[in-house]
């Protein structure tokens, strides 16, 4: 939050140069929300303050990757944050403060803008 205007974090993705929102993946016996609170601190070295939601939001997607199909389940949490921004090189290429709208229109696929918009709602 700045001043009184939310703000919404974008990075984009190192590998595949897209703009999202930071994420990644779990380790064994991590919960979703421990996953998220620890890949936001090594993405991006910002601490959570507070979860607007319990739960998170899921996007379920498919693509191909090297000729195979994959299926994947992302969950996305919106939350409160502190600190100061300091990307991880080797996966981060970029990163952005943005308003609502600047996010909307930054962001690389429809389902993101589509978690954004259900997020936006709930704060």
């Amino acid at each position: 939050m700045q001043g009184d205007d939310w703000k919404v974090l974008l990075i984009q993705h190192e590998r595949a140069k897209y703009w999202g929102f930071p994420k990644g993946h779990a380790e064994q016996g991590e919960s979703p929300k421990e996953a998220a609170v620890r890949e936001l601190r090594e993405e991006t070295n910002l601490e959570i303050v507070h979860f607007f939601s319990e739960f998170p939001q899921e996007e379920h997607y498919q693509y191909t990757f090297r000729g195979q199909l994959v299926f994947k389940t992302v969950s996305l949490f919106t939350a409160e944050v502190k600190g100061d921004l300091q990307l991880q090189e080797e996966e981060v290429s970029g990163g952005v403060w943005c308003t609502f709208e600047q996010a909307l229109s930054k962001l690389t696929y429809e389902i993101d803008r589509d978690a954004l918009r259900n997020s936006w709602e709930g704060i």
